[in-house]
């Protein structure tokens, strides 16, 4: 981040005949009309500001490559944001929006969008013209539902949905087969569709009920710090093999020495391990009982 004053900064940027420009951090509140007269802008960093709308004259800037509003007080954008065509990746995350706005399918080279912490009720359609996305982070908004049109996100690798209140899943969310990870965790989810079953490369993270929950055999991966473990037979022969294996997030440290600082009390939805034990590799078929202490 360059040094000095928010128009210091600005003319550098224009001086160098365009790039990034980072004014976040600087307690704005608007965002500043000489932005607006910078040519060849690439990147457009406004997070950790005070900002409390986003002029309609931003549509100008069309050579804009990502967008970083995070962590201001914005609870709209103007239509005009979706003639930045040029646009791979937007944030929008910490911010007070309850909707977003039609006119962001336009943007079809978008790659990364990001609207976590916001108060999103519902998602529009538009958000099925985004067929470039590969990650798509909606944790902690107030989505009860989505959208069937979620699934013409075919490029999806990255799927949050966090600490939402979803109650159901579309049947389309089977048609996201390139799907690596989808975070359903801290929802109101009792069931997964049967089409989840065709995400065969998937990382699910899921604190629900259904025949994909169940009491299961555990083991913990020291590479990844995580414990990971087979659903029951009842749940697991209804799964693809890669999703045999789901992890858990639990508040523990396996071979913590005696006298340790107890771990923090895990949220509700999530596994507290009082003792772990050392398990032999899983294998395929009905779970083995673990050792008896």
């Amino acid at each position: 981040m360059l040094r000095g004053t928010s128009d210091q900064v600005i003319e550098a940027v224009r001086a160098a005949g365009g790039g990034r420009l980072d004014l976040s951090l600087r307690r704005l509140t608007r965002v500043r009309p000489s932005v607006r007269r910078l040519p060849g802008l690439t990147g457009l960093n406004l997070s950790g500001n005070l900002i409390t709308a986003v002029p309609d004259w931003v549509g100008e800037l069309t050579t804009l490559q990502w967008l970083h509003l995070g962590h201001n007080q914005l609870a709209a954008l103007p239509d005009t944001v979706g003639d930045l065509k040029s646009l791979t990746t937007l944030h929008l995350y910490s911010n007070q929006f309850t909707a977003l706005p039609e006119a962001l399918g336009t943007l079809t080279g978008l790659t990364w969008l990001n609207v976590n912490n916001n108060q999103l009720a519902a998602l529009p359609d538009a958000i099925g013209d985004l067929t470039g996305l590969t990650r798509l982070e909606l944790d902690a908004n107030q989505l009860t539902q989505l959208p069937e049109a979620i699934g013409n996100l075919v490029n999806l690798t990255d799927l949050s949905l966090y600490g939402n209140q979803l109650t159901s899943l579309p049947d389309s969310i089977g048609n996201l087969t390139n799907l690596t990870t989808l975070n359903l965790r801290g929802n109101r989810l009792t069931a997964l569709p049967d089409s989840i079953g065709n995400l065969t490369n998937v990382t699910l993270q899921y604190d629900g009920g259904g025949r994909y929950s169940g009491t299961a055999q555990m083991r913990y991966d020291a590479a990844s710090r995580s414990f990971k473990y087979r659903l029951p037979p009842a749940g697991r022969d209804n799964l693809p093999p890669s999703q045999q294996s789901i992890s858990l997030s639990a508040s523990v440290t396996p071979g913590a020495p005696p006298g340790a600082a107890a771990p923090p009390v895990p949220p509700p939805g999530y596994i507290q391990i009082r003792q772990c034990v050392a398990l032999p590799p899983i294998q395929n078929g009905p779970a083995a009982s673990a050792p008896s202490h």
